[in-house]
């Protein structure tokens, strides 16, 4: 996926403000700032933030706080929400929803039912290899395969 959709962010940033060893009110608008710093794609900035007000409080990083942390660090690159914006990138879920919606659900089970995931799997590879128009060229390699095992 080319960028974090920005509300999963979000959330990973609410958290992250309820870690702060601040006011309830204090955290909020903190919450509130990086929420705009996330938008222009500052999560570098909201992580030596949070760290500039752990050392202020004279306190230490938790394992709470360094995996909260470690999301920024590691998607920061993912989180240029307004250059996606402005380059128009999508960068939510619904797309990717609606495609598994239509082409899982609708495609390969009835309402109320579910797969074993090593089955669709199978029925995936089947299905696009129809829809690709290789269906032949799938069905030439098993006929190959057959003929191979019963030489050996």
């Amino acid at each position: 996926m080319i960028n974090m959709k920005y509300y999963h962010a979000v959330e990973h940033l609410k958290e992250l403000s309820e870690l702060l060893p601040l006011s309830k009110p204090e955290r909020n608008s903190q919450f509130e700032l990086w929420k705009n710093w996330l938008w222009e794609g500052l999560a570098n900035s909201i992580v030596r933030k949070f760290e500039q007000l752990i050392r202020e409080a004279k306190s230490t990083l938790s394992e709470d706080m360094e995996t909260a942390l470690q999301y920024f660090k590691k998607h920061h690159d993912r989180m240029q929400y307004k250059q996606f914006k402005k380059r128009k990138l999508l960068f939510g879920s619904g797309l990717v929803e609606s495609a598994i919606r239509r082409v899982i659900n609708l495609g390969f089970k009835e309402p109320s039912t579910f797969w074993y995931k090593e089955n669709l799997n199978n029925m995936l590879v089947l299905r696009c290899t129809f829809l690709s128009g290789r269906w032949h060229n799938l069905m030439n390699a098993i006929q190959l395969g057959i003929k191979r095992a019963r030489t050996i």
